[in-house]
């Protein structure tokens, strides 16, 4: 049980991973703007590093949050932007509660003292 929420922090960072796979492959005509091209290289730096904070979540849950939140900051111009263009399927909206569910376990994950003598005494 104690293992539980870095599992979820590393399937949550797998799944964003697994999501924004769609959005790299053939971004077409969107790839020569001068904002869409770094929006774009953004996308593809998060997808490694979600990679990474996938891994790295099941050894170290508090680096793989940092990791993590670098990813959701690294990914998000582009799940917005597809989102304002009006196009809402089930992918984008995935995505983007996949983005708010990993960024509130990597926050939890950060914010909460650790359980192993975090508070210097058993509870009573």
């Amino acid at each position: 049980m104690k293992r539980l929420p870095n599992l979820l922090q590393a399937a949550c960072c797998a799944l964003a991973c697994f999501l924004l796979s769609p959005y790299l492959d053939e971004p077409g005509e969107f790839v020569g703007g001068g904002v869409t091209r770094i929006v774009f290289q953004l996308a593809d730096l998060a997808w490694v590093v979600f990679g990474v904070a996938s891994v790295v979540s099941l050894l170290r849950a508090r680096a793989g949050a940092v990791i993590a939140i670098a990813g959701c900051l690294l990914c998000s111009p582009l799940v917005l932007y597809v989102a304002s263009r009006g196009v809402w399927g089930p992918t984008q909206v995935l995505s983007m509660l996949t983005l708010v569910a990993t960024a509130a376990l990597c926050l939890r994950a950060l914010l909460l003292p650790r359980a192993s003598g975090a508070r210097g005494g058993a509870r009573g």
